[in-house]
């Protein structure tokens, strides 16, 4: 008896531990976007060029893939109403050379549902057409998850991808679905910024190198920093600097962490200032005589001008969706955050087009188009 009721307290506790496992496990949305990405189907390439230009091609061409694409939709949604993510990505192998592989599976799994939510929108499933397209910038914002920059930068594409899905069918939307997407769009979390990103490729780099300096792996370091420049396309290194990197390592890796935490200020700068100042940041570093700064240092120009086009676009959206509901003075209501006044709201050909003061690089407005009534 004694041995049984000891068996039976080893199983219980067996028992507790694995439904601990799975309860933690079941609270990870990265494991239903990785269930998601398995089960994507392989398509021909006739149809991978239909899911590419999801936002233009012909939907007669579209809906012969719907059934195909229900299946990692259904696993998408799922992974979308978990808060926590964790994609079990371990940077302490190759550090900043770490392979990403889930990135570009998520933007083809954003483009599979905002293709069946144009379907869906053409066909008046307003309710589906919007979760599709709302839990698609759920998932951007498990994508970004305040990492990397190549994270944030797939969060802020994926998301204009959907904003662009939604303004397109705003105009054709009943009153109270309008209502619906925009309590919606108001439950999702707040993007990643630059800034935090920011803090993450420091730890992604010289948190790294200092744990692999002091584990004696000096070479391991430079060979890293080797590959990671071949991949950008950067000069290699030559003999002089391979040797000048191993004797100073620990004095160039401090070097770097101060030139990262200037990084992190520069990109919290609001636009007024920032412009200016990452100019002559990204110059600095292409100058700079330490080569791991000029070696594996990004660029702060892209990122937050990205992140800054984001935030007008979403804004535009939300002084759309406020002209839809409530009229010509909510749409006035709600600023430009780049100017002083409301967006400029143009007439097009099948709507109307808002243009923000924020500019691209070509000096072009930033721009949403959005379909009429």
């Amino acid at each position: 008896m004694k041995r049984l009721l000891i068996c039976v307290c080893v199983l219980m506790l067996g028992t507790s531990a694995f439904a601990k496992e799975s309860k933690e496990l079941a609270n990870n949305a990265a494991l239903r976007y990785w269930q998601a990405i398995t089960v994507m189907p392989e398509y021909s390439a006739e149809q991978r060029e239909t899911i590419a230009n999801f936002e233009t091609v012909d939907l007669a061409r579209a809906r012969g893939l719907m059934l195909s694409v229900e299946s990692p939709l259904r696993l998408m949604h799922r992974g979308a109403a978990i808060g926590p993510v964790a994609w079990g990505i371990d940077p302490n192998p190759d550090g900043p050379a770490t392979l990403l592989p889930h990135l570009a599976k998520a933007r083809q799994l954003a483009r599979f549902a905002l293709l069946r939510a144009r379907v869906e929108f053409a066909d008046q499933k307003w309710d589906e057409g919007i979760t599709d397209t709302t839990d698609v910038i759920r998932m951007a914002r498990h994508v970004g998850n305040h990492e990397l920059l190549i994270d944030i930068l797939v969060e802020y594409s994926i998301e204009n991808m959907a904003i662009e899905t939604l303004a397109a069918n705003l105009g054709a939307m009943p009153g109270e679905k309008v209502e619906r997407l925009s309590a919606a769009l108001a439950a999702v979390p707040p993007r990643s910024t630059t800034a935090e990103a920011m803090g993450g490729e420091k730890r992604w780099t010289v948190d790294w190198m200092r744990a692999r300096v002091k584990a004696g792996d000096q070479a391991g370091v430079t060979k890293t920093i080797a590959q990671t420049m071949k991949a950008d396309g950067k000069p290699e290194l030559s003999k002089e600097e391979t040797a000048a990197l191993a004797a100073n390592m620990g004095a160039l890796i401090d070097e770097l962490a101060a030139v990262y935490a200037q990084a992190e200020k520069i990109v919290s700068l609001p636009l007024t200032a920032y412009d200016a100042a990452a100019q002559k940041f990204d110059s600095e570093i292409h100058q700079s005589t330490n080569i791991l700064v000029r070696g594996v240092m990004p660029s702060v120009v892209s990122p937050r001008r990205t992140e800054f086009r984001t935030d007008a676009r979403a804004r535009m959206l939300t002084a759309a969706i406020a002209l839809q509901t409530r009229g010509e003075e909510a749409f006035k209501a709600v600023k430009d955050p780049y100017g002083d006044d409301p967006f400029e709201k143009v007439a097009v050909e099948g709507g109307f087009e808002l243009r923000s003061k924020l500019t691209d690089r070509e000096g072009k407005p930033v721009t949403l188009r959005v379909g009429a009534k």
